[in-house]
C-alpha cells in the first residue's frame, strides 16, 4: 500500500480550529501506532498567502483545508474567526499566471457549504487534472464534523484496490464514512463529493503542467 501524504490546513485562526486541527493529527497518527510505516502528515497555520499557495500545490494524497466558508458576490473564500478572506478567485489567477495547479486529486474543504456550486466553480479554475473535492452541502457544527472525520480517515488510511490513486481512496473513504456518520447520529451526512473538471482557462494554463 502505497504511504499516504496528509497536508492538514487550518485557517480559522481560533482555538476550535487548533483544537480540530490538533484532534485529526492524532487521529491520522493513531491508527499506526505499531506499524512500521505511518501516513505522512503535514500541518499548515499560516496568515501567508504564499504558504497557503504553496500547501495546494506541493504533491500530497490529500489536502485537508478548515475555515469558514462563503459564498457571495461571485466568490467562494475561505476566512478566518476575525474575517481575513483567502479567495478563491484570487487563487485562480495567481495558480494560472504562474501555471503551477492545486497539485493533489483529492480535496477535503471542512467549511460550511463547500460543496456549493460556487466553490466547485471556483475550485474548476485552479486544477490541471480530475480532483475530487469533499465538502459541505450545509452548515457544520463541531460535532458533525468530528464524527464524520474519524470515520472517514479510518477508512481512508486503511483503502486498498488494486490500481487504486488517492482520488480512489477518498471517494471510497467518504462513501464508509457518510454511512457510519448516519448509523451514529441517526442524521444523513452533510458531506458530499464531486469530480471537478478543469475549466477551459484552466487547460489553457496548465497545459504543459498536464503533459
Amino acid at each position: 500500500m502505497k504511504q499516504r501524504r496528509i497536508r492538514l490546513v487550518e485557517l480559522g485562526f481560533h482555538d476550535d480550529f487548533s483544537l480540530y486541527l490538533e484532534f485529526t493529527r492524532n487521529l491520522v497518527q493513531s491508527f499506526h501506532v505499531g506499524t512500521e510505516n505511518g501516513a505522512e502528515v503535514e500541518v499548515v497555520r499560516s496568515r501567508s498567502l504564499a504558504i497557503i499557495d504553496a500547501a495546494l500545490t506541493c504533491q500530497a494524497s490529500l489536502v485537508h483545508i478548515t475555515g469558514h466558508g462563503r459564498f457571495e458576490d461571485g466568490d467562494a473564500t475561505l476566512s478566518t474567526e476575525d474575517g481575513d478572506d483567502y479567495s478563491l478567485s484570487e487563487l485562480a489567477g495567481e495558480l494560472q499566471a504562474e501555471s503551477t495547479p492545486i497539485a493533489t486529486s483529492a480535496l477535503l474543504i471542512d467549511a460550511c457549504s463547500s460543496a456549493s456550486t460556487g466553490f466547485q466553480r471556483r475550485l474548476r479554475d485552479c486544477i490541471a487534472k480530475p480532483t475530487l473535492l469533499i465538502g459541505s452541502s450545509r452548515s457544520l457544527d463541531w460535532s458533525q464534523s468530528t464524527v464524520w472525520t474519524a470515520a472517514f480517515y479510518s477508512a481512508f488510511l486503511r483503502g486498498k484496490g488494486k490500481g487504486w490513486e488517492p482520488i480512489d481512496w477518498a471517494d471510497d473513504a467518504l462513501r464508509r464514512a457518510n454511512e457510519a456518520y448516519s448509523a451514529v447520529t441517526d442524521r444523513p451526512s452533510p458531506y458530499r463529493s464531486v469530480t471537478l473538471t478543469p475549466t477551459r482557462a484552466a487547460s489553457s494554463a496548465f497545459a504543459k503542467v498536464r503533459r
